[in-house]
């Protein structure tokens, strides 16, 4: 198996080389670091899609097109100068091994081999310079529930938790009083936004212990909501009314017949 992907990695990166070379193909060769950016993320965020809500044809296309992408950027990127990808790799083998003591006997083996995570944040902690924050900022680009949910892995690490799910509902019910409470005593703005991202914070936790992806359930969860919903206003509209002209209590009925004929449903795949 390791043989055959060393050799897949090396036929793609023969493919990358000659669409660089004078032969090639002149976008490819004008192409930068910067400017392959955009297309990693989103090549990163289909792979994401796929994996939560396509069958495995969409998921290896998905797959393969991250690959050649990320094998190109590095080929870009060593082209430029910037690194030398012999020394990039060294690098990351040297911090796997680091991070890894009762794997590879390295360190003084004084770690939670129970809780890898716990035992990589501690291991990355001690060596971190002096003062250095613990929870360094993440990225600004990830998405808002990742980051939430990152964090909260960090500090878990280091035993600041919950210890189940159900430990985690009263923290929710909590903050949906305290949210409440803000919004009916005319708090500014502000104050609102602010216990409303408690609220959400508490919920990336609920589903951290639940072993779910908020991200992902979130997102099947509007998926669930578009497809409902369009077949609400298909139904209302197949009656002789106007979507934007029904009334609100007839489109609840409507939505409720909606919901008791399909109350499940799986996000279509044809997105």
């Amino acid at each position: 198996m390791a043989s055959d992907s060393t050799a897949i990695w090396a036929g793609i990166a023969r493919i990358c080389a000659y669409l660089r070379g004078e032969q090639g193909c002149s976008w490819d060769r004008a192409q930068t670091p910067e400017s392959l950016l955009p297309y990693l993320l989103e090549e990163v965020h289909e792979v994401a899609e796929a994996l939560a809500a396509r069958g495995p044809e969409e998921l290896t296309e998905e797959v393969g097109d991250a690959i050649y992408l990320w094998v190109f950027f590095m080929q870009v990127l060593e082209d430029s100068g910037r690194i030398r990808l012999d020394e990039a790799a060294r690098s990351i083998e040297e911090k796997l091994k680091r991070r890894h003591p009762h794997l590879f006997g390295s360190g003084n083996g004084a770690t939670d081999e129970a809780s890898p995570r716990s035992a990589w944040e501690k291991r990355k902690r001690l060596e971190a310079p002096a003062g250095a924050e613990i929870l360094r900022p993440l990225p600004p680009g990830l998405p808002a529930l990742l980051r939430a949910r990152r964090l909260q892995e960090k500090a878990a690490a280091f035993g600041f938790d919950w210890r189940a799910a159900k430990d985690v509902f009263p923290k929710v019910r909590e903050e949906v009083e305290e949210l409440a409470l803000a919004i009916e005593s005319g708090s500014s703005a502000g104050a609102v936004r602010e216990e409303l991202g408690d609220l959400l914070f508490a919920v990336v936790n609920l589903a951290r212990h639940l072993g779910e992806d908020p991200e992902a359930a979130l997102s099947a969860a509007t998926e669930k909501f578009r497809g409902r919903f369009n077949r609400m206003a298909d139904a209302v509209e197949e009656r002789g009314r106007r979507m934007g002209e029904v009334p609100l209590d007839e489109l609840e009925i409507a939505w409720q017949e909606e919901k008791r004929r399909r109350p499940t449903e799986t996000p279509p795949k044809d997105r």
